[in-house]
């Protein structure tokens, strides 16, 4: 039999002495199994108490944890193991149950803050995976980002990028806008798509021309031969018939 001897409350655990030694229980468990001074319980019924009491401790954590922002399963049962919970299955379950843990309203969260964070499927595909999000769902929120949504949001990245003019070549621009683009998670056929609509606006937004002096200024202090000079700026992404007039001025 165990005998609880003691029973001290220190803020909000109560400890709770025995003769096999001192156990933290909070109120809950207190209240549940009716834990009074000299009272007496089956080694097994203690052992109950004290398995129950783990998982009220960590099923706290866990709420604790979930109170911060909204998470995943898999985060969750990656938090309850760092903290030394060995069974995370009946708190997981639990908090699920009591509709505190959804991997399908994680997911949808995470569309709706992807599409107004203007990032891009694959994007809100490789955040489903590192939250280890099932396939299905993950394959379910990518066709809910619809393809007018996608277009929509590259446009208003682009719309951005318009603001401001550019001193570059036209080509190095595209590239380096089309490499931006790709980086926030959008499909390269679907960058190319909305960049061809939008190519006029683009070239008006660059001073190429600008760019081209500078950069031929640049290199004509080194004294190449005419030939070099040319390839030179050609490989920095000016147009080959531009590069020749400035040269031969």
């Amino acid at each position: 039999m165990v005998k609880i001897l003691k029973i001290e409350l220190k803020g909000t655990k109560y400890i709770v002495t025995t003769e096999d030694g001192e156990y933290k229980f909070t109120e809950d468990v207190i209240i549940k199994y009716i834990i009074s001074k000299n009272k007496q319980y089956s080694k097994e019924q203690f052992a109950e108490i004290v398995s129950f009491s783990n998982e009220s401790m960590f099923y706290n954590k866990a709420l604790k944890f979930l109170s911060y922002k909204d998470r995943s399963t898999h985060e969750v049962r990656e938090y309850l193991i760092s903290k030394g919970c060995i069974d995370t299955k009946p708190i997981l379950n639990k908090l699920k149950d009591n509709k505190l843990l959804d991997d399908s309203r994680y997911a949808l969260n995470m569309l709706e803050s992807v599409i107004y964070n203007k990032k891009g499927p694959i994007y809100l595909k490789q955040q489903l995976i590192l939250k280890k999000i099932s396939e299905e769902l993950t394959n379910e929120m990518i066709e809910k980002y619809s393809y007018k949504q996608r277009m929509d949001n590259l446009n208003l990245l682009i719309d951005k990028e318009l603001g401001k003019r550019y001193v570059s070549s036209f080509k190095k621009y595209l590239n380096q806008l089309r490499s931006r683009l790709s980086r926030s998670g959008f499909k390269l056929n679907e960058i190319n798509d909305v960049l061809s609509d939008r190519i006029d606006e683009i070239k008006d937004n660059i001073d190429e021309d600008i760019s081209l002096l500078k950069e031929y200024q640049k290199l004509e202090s080194k004294d190449l031969p005419k030939h070099k000079l040319i390839a030179k700026l050609c490989g920095k992404g000016f147009d080959y018939q531009n590069v020749k007039n400035i040269v031969n001025k």
